[in-house]
């Protein structure tokens, strides 16, 4: 019998998912819930989520049909729950973790929650590819130190200028002291922006 995390990655792969983040693995799960049986047919299955998670997504502020994304900050948008690792962890557990669960980056932090870095599939790759042991190597030793990183009270523009000056696909967000309080990613962001035109949309045709 599959366990729920089982259930989840076969929903995932199911839906076309690459990668998953820590909100995006808890829209499957309460999705899987509400479903008796998963459906055979793809087109009906993804029919059916993405109903499901038009009214899973809704901050309060694009509820108000005023809003533009001047008003909108980092804090209303990002993930809070996030895994995070400290610094002495051996990358190779973390190999597996990621590849297990459908991640591609993990912030690290020491014993106060402060940012020390983030680690990437690419940064284990390039381990692999210089025929370094991942046994005998742990993330601070092959973590980028300086990450890009945006304040949570930060214009949600901001965050979106720092992903596409970066090319990022995630961004780290951090309060004033660098301790880590989420990460904004570029699907939250797609999320928030189809909430947002729908909303606009209904709102002009009436």
């Amino acid at each position: 019998m599959n366990t729920w995390s089982e259930e989840v990655l076969n929903l995932a792969k199911k839906l076309g998912f690459e990668e998953l983040d820590t909100r995006t693995h808890q829209l499957l799960r309460d999705f899987r819930r509400d479903l008796d049986d998963i459906p055979e047919d793809a087109e009906d299955l993804y029919e059916r989520f993405l109903n499901f998670e038009e009214n899973y997504y809704s901050p309060d502020l694009l509820f108000d049909n005023e809003i533009d994304f001047k008003q909108l900050s980092v804090q209303h948008v990002m993930d809070s729950k996030i895994l995070s690792l400290p610094p002495d962890y051996p990358v190779r557990e973390l190999a597996s973790s990621m590849l297990r669960n459908m991640l591609r980056g993990v912030p690290v932090v020491d014993k106060d929650n402060k940012l020390l870095g983030v680690i990437s599939q690419g940064d284990i790759v390039g381990l692999v590819a210089r025929g370094i042991d991942p046994e005998r190597v742990v993330v601070s030793d092959i973590m980028c130190r300086y990450p890009v990183t945006v304040y949570s009270n930060s214009n949600i523009l901001l965050a979106i200028h720092k992903m596409l000056g970066n090319r990022l696909h995630r961004v780290i967000v951090v309060n004033k002291e660098l301790e880590l309080e989420g990460i904004i990613t570029s699907l939250d962001l797609c999320h928030i922006l189809r909430k947002f035109l729908r909303k606009t949309l209904r709102f002009q045709a009436k």
